[in-house]
């Protein structure tokens, strides 16, 4: 069977660009079970002022969640990355793994995602320096 992977970098929303850790505590928590109910799982990256994430799935919800998290306000300047078929999940364990953004975690999401390719730092670089 085939799953969608769909990977995103956003910045935080707001004047300062920054995110409370309770926040973040319960969003996570409200995502993986979102997530469980769906049959997606992935990885978010938090960055000094900003997100990457991974979510794979059945395409449906997949998209249907990256959707949401369009329309999310809480997410300013989202670029998608990438958002194609593989046929192995990269993170079939867990239904949302939280992880801080640094060289060492975007060079290990490069290596588990073949399908985005080398340059994901580069990409970074242009388009969410301030992630790392």
């Amino acid at each position: 069977m085939a799953f969608c992977q769909l990977a995103y970098v956003s910045d935080v929303s707001g004047a300062n660009g920054c995110y409370h850790p309770d926040d973040l505590t319960h969003l996570v928590a409200c995502a993986r079970r979102n997530n469980v109910r769906d049959g997606i799982t992935g990885i978010l990256l938090t960055g000094n002022r900003g997100f990457i994430q991974v979510i794979e799935g059945p395409r449906m919800a997949v998209l249907s969640l990256f959707d949401r998290l369009e329309s999310d306000p809480r997410h300013e300047n989202l670029v998608l990355l990438h958002k194609g078929d593989a046929q192995l999940r990269a993170f079939p364990e867990t239904p949302l793994s939280l992880s801080k953004a640094s060289p060492d975690t975007i060079h290990q999401l490069e290596s588990a995602l073949p399908s985005l390719g080398t340059g994901l730092c580069a990409k970074l670089t242009t388009e969410a320096a301030s992630l790392v």
